[in-house]
């Protein structure tokens, strides 16, 4: 009889015993397939991040990226800027001056839609979209 119980003990502890080992096996099973998407998910943010490297600027949430075209009151030069709709004149005026330094030797008033535009406003404040003019004039005295 004893031995009879030992050997239902037995049976029932080989039983057990391999219940768990396939539950190891499943969850290291679990475990490669998420290391392997891990793998697959960092691969994907890399190409992400390069993509994202080769613009010149990050859009926020709610910020547009668009192109303005300024251009000289005399039509001397015309120049096409892409920025985001969130920008102001005033910081990309530096950038215009370094390009046509002409431009920054003169005070300079810009006109958009037929209007003087307060060059601290952000465009989308200043209604302008994207293709717009902003005319360059010098102020004389």
């Amino acid at each position: 009889m004893k031995i009879e119980a030992l050997n239902k003990s037995i049976q029932k502890l080989s039983l057990e015993n391999n219940d768990l080992k396939s539950k190891i096996n499943s969850q290291n099973n679990i475990n490669n397939s998420n290391d392997s998407e891990i793998v697959r998910l960092y691969k994907r943010i890399d190409e992400l991040t390069e993509k994202i490297k080769r613009y010149p600027f990050v859009l926020e949430k709610d910020e547009e990226m668009l192109s303005v075209v300024f251009m000289s009151g005399s039509q001397k030069f015309t120049y096409s800027m892409i920025c985001k709709n969130t920008d102001t004149i005033h910081a990309l005026e530096s950038q215009l001056y370094e390009i046509f330094t002409e431009l920054s030797e003169t005070e300079n008033y810009f006109l958009c839609k037929g209007t003087i535009a307060n060059k601290f406003k952000k465009f989308k404040e200043l209604k302008i979209k994207n293709g717009d003019i902003i005319i360059i004039n010098q102020k004389e005295d």
